[in-house]
């Protein structure tokens, strides 16, 4: 590390030093690949650190079920409609406010 550099930038690297060493330290528990793979969705998620990758890792090994689609066919009275607004409406508005 530079000594020339300000403390705020030596405290910084330290931080970052002292997390990537936790960081590889996830080889203990877990497998290489999965590591790699957890690291790389974090990359994805933007969320590179120990906790992020952590929670990459959790995910990666208890994937959440699939929730199967609801089929209301038999009961279209348990159904929502929603009537979609009339978006020309708000385009009168917009004229108006001018």
């Amino acid at each position: 590390m530079n000594a020339s550099w300000p403390g705020s930038k030596r405290r910084v690297i330290g931080t970052l030093r002292g997390e990537f060493v936790r960081i590889l330290g996830l080889h203990q528990e877990y497998p290489a690949q999965l590591v790699e793979q957890a690291v790389t969705q974090a990359l994805e998620y933007g969320c590179l650190h120990l906790d992020g990758i952590k929670l990459c890792l959790r995910q990666l090994m208890h994937p959440a079920l699939a929730i199967a689609a609801l089929d209301l066919t038999e009961r279209p009275q348990l159904g929502i409609a929603i009537e979609l607004p009339d978006l020309q409406r708000y385009d009168q508005l917009l004229v108006a406010g001018r």
